[in-house]
């Protein structure tokens, strides 16, 4: 049986030695630092003579965000724990990125006595976290950039081909005439259509709205979504009953169209052209812990839903799928460009874009849309509005 006294030296000399960095600051007075272990010297350079009674904020720098320093100042105020990482500076002046844990200790009464400080260089794993993301986009761009030929390609070979044909345009048929400047349209359309979709993503520009009566709107996207469709894909329309009054979404009407043409694609895609799509449509009050899952307000929000019947997603692609230039078709079949287009789009609504999947079972993906109980009047710019409605949706 170990006695209470060996115990605390065993506790202390536990936390002396230990690898990771621990400091213990008082909770009155300016916060000084009344201990620090061996590591938490060694991680800093300092000696423990530069640093006990000192308030911490001399690992502070150039670089060090001043809201992460707000935001600490708050929880110790507050005596609340914290957990942040934030830019710190040794003592010859190298930074390294700290992630910091501060938790206040309170006595038998509840009263704080101390503030326990944990910290962890993670300069390196951060960096490696860098390289990694700036290898995987380096490959997107690849892939992009060889969809993106391919795609091009395949709309100029047609055009090529009517060019030459169009030559003889006195010897061809009025029917001829007529398919040979449609296969010129739709193949422009195309070309456009990518070259439109690589442009929404480089530029993130923002997207204009209106307000969206929802029974009009729910009208509109159930006709364009039914018209998608081919024989060999049964529509099914899942509507639970909507709230009373009438609601209004701050969005576009074409730009949600094209939102549900990109998801309407993709289900079609991934059920061979054969199966059952179902579009969802719910009114949903989105609660607190939701509203942080999703990056929403809580609050009312309309939920679009695309339910599909087809291969489903593979979990290990799950936080790729909004990502630019993913994309699980062969080459030459997308740009991988649509799903982060339209989350960029749907986000600019103050919405967001998500999915739930099950691999061979089907995918769905739903649409959150802010609503209000009645129109803003205001015509533009999400979060920026305009003096100047337009009445033109052809874009």
């Amino acid at each position: 049986m170990i006695d209470g006294r060996l115990t605390n030296d065993v506790l202390i000399q536990s936390i002396e030695y230990s690898t990771v960095s621990h400091s213990i600051a008082r909770v009155d007075g300016d916060q000084e630092l009344v201990y620090v272990n061996r590591a938490f010297l060694e991680a800093t350079g300092y000696d423990r003579e530069d640093v006990i009674g000192r308030n911490c904020r001399f690992l502070q720098g150039p670089g060090t965000d001043p809201a992460a320093v707000q935001a600490i100042r708050r929880s110790l105020s507050a005596f609340e724990p914290i957990e942040m990482q934030i830019l710190n500076y040794r003592k010859d002046g190298s930074p390294f990125l700290n992630h910091l844990r501060l938790t206040p200790v309170f006595d038998a009464n509840r009263k704080p006595i101390a503030f326990v400080g944990v910290q962890s260089d993670v300069t390196r794993l951060h960096e490696d976290h860098r390289m990694e993301q700036e290898r995987r986009h380096m490959e997107a761009l690849g892939r992009m950039a060889g969809n993106v030929s391919h795609e091009i390609k395949n709309a100029l070979q047609p055009i090529r081909i009517m060019t030459d044909v169009l030559k003889d345009w006195p010897t061809l048929t009025e029917l001829q005439r007529v398919r040979s400047v449609e296969i010129l349209d739709e193949n422009v359309t195309l070309a456009d259509g990518i070259v439109k979709n690589v442009l929404g993503y480089a530029r993130k520009r923002g997207v204009d709205v209106e307000d969206l009566a929802l029974a009009d709107l729910k009208r509109d996207v159930v006709s364009f979504v039914r018209h998608q469709l081919t024989e060999r894909v049964r529509f099914v329309l899942d509507e639970a009953s909507p709230s009373e009054g009438l609601w209004f979404a701050r969005a576009r009407r074409n730009h949600i169209l094209q939102v549900m043409t990109n998801l309407v694609s993709n289900a079609v895609h991934a059920m061979d052209g054969v199966g059952e799509l179902a579009l969802l449509w719910r009114h949903e009050t989105v609660d607190a812990t939701k509203a942080r899952k999703l990056g929403l307000k809580a609050g009312p929000h309309l939920v679009i839903g695309v339910r599909d019947t087809g291969c489903g997603i593979d979990a290990k692609y799950a936080g790729e799928v909004f990502g630019p230039f993913f994309s699980t078709k062969p080459p030459g079949q997308g740009t991988g460009l649509g799903l982060s287009v339209c989350a960029q789009i749907v986000k600019t609504w103050h919405g967001a874009l998500d999915f739930v999947s099950t691999p061979g079972a089907g995918t769905t993906f739903f649409v959150h849309l802010p609503i209000t109980a009645r129109p803003t009047g205001e015509s533009g710019s999400a979060g920026e509005p305009s003096a100047r409605p337009r009445s033109n949706d052809n874009e």
